[in-house]
């Protein structure tokens, strides 16, 4: 799954690497990943799911935003989604 690959990535090889401030955005269906009432994706029965690497990352000190507008139309609230995210809108990426 390219979210978990990307996920790897920017905590591991960004981030890790020192380069920072590392953010994952979340936009069109991949709000979806981080909503905590849908059981989360896992690229193989031996890797961490979706949601304990976005709250790995976020534990790390990077920031993860999802896209408000794309949230709304996935039916997500604020209470959906995991723990520590940002709305994007909040750091002037999407509109409100």
């Amino acid at each position: 799954m390219a979210a978990s690959k990307a996920i790897f990535f920017a905590d591991r090889h960004i981030w890790r690497a020192g380069h920072k401030p590392v953010t994952i955005s979340l936009n069109i269906r991949a709000v979806s990943l981080a909503n905590k009432r849908r059981a989360p994706a896992r690229l193989n029965p031996e890797t961490p799911d979706i949601h304990s690497m976005l709250r790995g990352f976020i534990a790390d000190g990077g920031t993860v935003v999802a896209c408000l507008a794309c949230s709304r139309v996935a039916g997500l609230t604020t209470d959906d989604l995991i723990e520590g995210w940002r709305w994007a809108a909040q750091m002037g990426c999407c509109p409100r």
